[in-house]
C-alpha cells in the first residue's frame, strides 16, 4: 500500500511540474543556405529574435546557439537557454501579444535566413504559471487554487 501511495505522489508530483510555463522553446530545423544546400555535420551559429506584433516589429528577445548539424544537416536548440544578446522571454508568458520568430544561420562566413514565423502560444501555460497546487493530507486528492480538488480513486479508503 506504502509503494502505491508513493507512486501515486511522484506521479502528482510530476503532473505539477509539468504544468509550469516552458522557460525555454525547442526548437529543430535543417541547416541549409538559401540555395538549398543542406549543411551536413558542420559546426554553425544561430540566432534567435522574438520580434512583437509584426515580422519586422520590435526586437523584444535575441540570443545565439553554436550548433552542430546532424548526419541529415537537422540541428536543435532550446531557445532560451542559449547566449543572450538582449532581452528576455519573460513577455511571451502571459500570451498577450502577437510575437514572430525569426531564425538566421551563419555558416562559415556566410548568414542565411531561415525564415520568420509567427508563434501561437499554448493558452494552457498562460494558466498554469499561476497556478498553486497541494495534495490532500492522504494523498488521494490534487487540488488547484482553493478548494477544487481532483479525487484519485483507489489511493486511500476515504474516497472508495
Amino acid at each position: 500500500m506504502k509503494l502505491i501511495m508513493s507512486a501515486a505522489f511522484i506521479c502528482l508530483c510530476s503532473v505539477v511540474a509539468l504544468a509550469q510555463a516552458p522557460k525555454s522553446i525547442p526548437f529543430q530545423a535543417v541547416a541549409k543556405s538559401t540555395d538549398g544546400y543542406i549543411f551536413v555535420s558542420q559546426s554553425a551559429s544561430v540566432n534567435f529574435k522574438i520580434r512583437s506584433n509584426s515580422e519586422i516589429g520590435t526586437v523584444i528577445f535575441e540570443e545565439n546557439h553554436d550548433v552542430i548539424s546532424s548526419a541529415f544537416g537537422t540541428f536543435s536548440a532550446n531557445i532560451g537557454q542559449g547566449a543572450l544578446v538582449s532581452g528576455s522571454l519573460d513577455p511571451l508568458a502571459n500570451a498577450n501579444g502577437i510575437y514572430f520568430l525569426e531564425v538566421n544561420l551563419t555558416a562559415g562566413a556566410q548568414t542565411y535566413p531561415l525564415g520568420i514565423k509567427k508563434l501561437n502560444p499554448a493558452p494552457h501555460a498562460k494558466y498554469a504559471n499561476g497556478e498553486r497546487f497541494r495534495i490532500s493530507e492522504v494523498g488521494d486528492t490534487l487540488f488547484k487554487g482553493g478548494n477544487e480538488g481532483i479525487i484519485i480513486p483507489g489511493i486511500s479508503g476515504a474516497n472508495n
